[in-house]
């Protein structure tokens, strides 16, 4: 199997909130399912809720890429602003707050890059998990 098939499924699965879409893959023969709860897209097999031969293309909420990855980021690129940086996520909208800051810094584009490299390494982690042989 292709690694840019998982990708291309885990970004399908992102491309909306936590839940409103799934992707599947069918194990023995490699082919994913895609399904969307808000637009109505996609047919599901029929035995895939009773089946264990499909796998449930994760969210990135579901794989770790949390507060750790700003933290790593933080003290490799401004490790000065690591407290201040962490009390914006004692408050309300603090993703949005870090950009802000990042964008001053003009760490954006680092961060973005920083980023799906993370993303990327946890997805791949996921793969072996769950035992898929890439390509």
């Amino acid at each position: 199997m292709h690694y840019d098939t998982i990708e291309e499924a885990y970004h399908f699965v992102n491309g909306a909130r936590f839940g409103e879409r799934r992707a599947l893959l069918h194990r023995p023969d490699g082919k994913v399912y895609y399904n969307s709860t808000v637009a109505d897209y996609g047919e599901l097999p029929a035995d895939v809720e009773t089946s264990g031969d499909y796998l449930a293309i994760p969210h990135k909420k579901d794989l770790p890429l949390g507060q750790s990855v700003v933290s790593d980021f933080v003290q490799e690129h401004c490790p000065q602003q690591l407290n201040r940086i962490l009390a914006l996520f004692e408050r309300k909208d603090a993703y949005r707050h870090f950009k802000d800051l990042l964008t001053g810094m003009g760490l954006i584009e680092s961060w973005y890059l920083y980023e799906d490299a993370r993303e990327r390494e946890e997805l791949q982690n996921w793969c072996r998990e769950h035992d898929l042989s890439l390509d």
